[in-house]
């Protein structure tokens, strides 16, 4: 009985070794570009890019965060949109009374999305806007 039972297990494994694994899903590739803005009522204003196929940059949410020891401080979010004469779809975001300084580090990202299929993505890690 107990032979029978180890051969069992044994083909078990042996069906699990050769069965088809599920395809894993693909997602589009995204990428993200931002630069940081010193605008002269005190403010900071960051804009940028999505590039990803249409179904992942239109209207994609665009999060900004400033880094800091711990967990990074979320300054706000805004979605791509595409602009007139332009090719691409573009973000900004405007922080009136938020003048970042030029030592801070900011960075934006989205979030992966299943449906459609987009890859998640950060932009590179800039520092803060030179003052004028």
């Amino acid at each position: 009985m107990r032979k029978l039972l180890s051969i069992a297990a044994i083909a078990a494994i042996a069906v699990m070794a050769f069965a088809p694994a599920a395809p894993a899903k693909v997602y589009a590739k995204t990428t993200l570009t931002m630069d940081p803005i010193f605008l002269t009522n005190g403010g900071t204003m960051w804009s940028g890019k999505v590039v990803a196929k249409k179904k992942c940059a239109s209207k994609r949410v665009v999060l900004l965060f400033k880094q800091r020891p711990g967990k990074d401080q979320k300054i706000g979010s805004a979605k791509a949109e595409p602009v007139t004469g332009q090719p691409g779809y573009y973000w900004a975001i405007e922080k009136v009374g938020f003048a970042a300084k030029p030592s801070e580090r900011y960075y934006v990202q989205v979030k992966r999305t299943d449906k459609p299929a987009c890859a998640a993505a950060r932009s590179s890690v800039r520092n803060g806007p030179e003052a004028y």
